[in-house]
């Protein structure tokens, strides 16, 4: 568009003229500017498909396959935290003096890994191992007193295998392991080294047995 043009056109003013050509201005500015954006990515395009292009097929496969790999090891990582995280809560629920021994042994389940109902059936295989394979890996719950039914006072009864070395010597490995969890923390206060000491020593006797 020309201004000559727009004077031949009968009853427009040159104000009118300049104004036309100003918007006439304006919109060709704007239409450059967006085939000027166009071309810019259209060139980005061209030289994303002819980087791609002097890549060779096997170089790909390999790029792919180490991404497939990482995602498998993420996915892997994930499973395998949530799957700890579970065995770890069951088994502080249920009391197990230490909770690892627990989920690694559990760790070891295939099928139970693979588990759809993962929380559930966790639960059941700690309930296993405290009621009938490992029970001397959870401490024993405390007794309820008993009420003779005559009086409010109640009476509490001595908790079995609560042994406790002679006054004024340390107890044996022996002792140790005969202990209940009450007795055991009583001496963990008392002497943390002590206990130590004799949790280790209770452990690696254990594992030899079991």
């Amino acid at each position: 568009m020309k201004r000559e043009d727009l004077r031949a056109i009968e009853g427009l003013s040159e104000a009118q003229v300049d104004a036309v050509m100003t918007l006439a201005g304006r919109d060709s500015a704007a239409a450059h500017s967006r085939e000027e954006a166009l071309q810019q990515q259209l060139n980005a395009a061209q030289q994303g498909l002819a980087a791609f292009g002097t890549q060779k097929p096997s170089d790909l496969a390999s790029a792919l396959q180490q991404v497939q790999q990482l995602q498998t090891q993420l996915d892997e990582q994930a499973a395998d935290y949530r799957f700890r995280d579970f065995a770890r809560n069951a088994a502080q629920d249920a009391g197990a003096i230490d909770a690892d021994d627990v989920i690694n042994l559990l760790s070891q389940d295939t099928a139970l890994r693979g588990s759809s109902n993962l929380d559930a059936d966790i639960r059941a295989a700690v309930d296993k191992l405290k009621t009938q394979t490992k029970p001397h890996w959870f401490a024993k719950a405390p007794e309820e007193p008993q009420d003779d039914g005559q009086t409010s006072r109640k009476v509490v009864v001595p908790k079995p295998n609560n042994t406790k070395a002679a006054s004024g010597s340390d107890p044996t490995t022996k002792e140790f392991a005969m202990m209940d969890y009450m007795a055991r923390m009583e001496l963990k206060a008392k002497n943390p080294a002590l206990f130590a000491d004799l949790w280790a020593k209770s452990r690696a006797a254990a594992h030899t047995i079991y």
